[in-house]
């Protein structure tokens, strides 16, 4: 299981993913043009694993697209998900 926290932007998402250990996975910046490379992103993911979904205006295709590869996602404020990078 990976939980990955989810930093939207207007143009971009910052993703950090770590293991139920804490123990940095991954990060990488995700840009929103590319919804594809997000799609195949998510997808390489664990299926029980769990995204922080930063609760945005703009986030609801985001978040579609997290049910449709079926990965569970959890809405968290911005504040939050900055200090999951720590």
């Amino acid at each position: 299981m990976y939980y990955v926290g989810c930093d939207q932007h207007k143009k971009y998402s910052y993703l950090v993913c770590k293991d139920q250990d804490v123990n940095h996975i991954d990060q990488i910046k995700l840009y929103h043009n590319e919804k594809d490379k997000m799609k195949e992103y998510f997808k390489a993911l664990p299926n029980d694993s769990i995204v922080a979904l930063e609760a945005c205006g703009f986030d609801h295709w985001l978040g579609d697209i997290l049910e449709e590869i079926g990965l569970a996602q959890v809405p968290h404020f911005g504040y939050e998900i900055k200090i999951f990078r720590l």
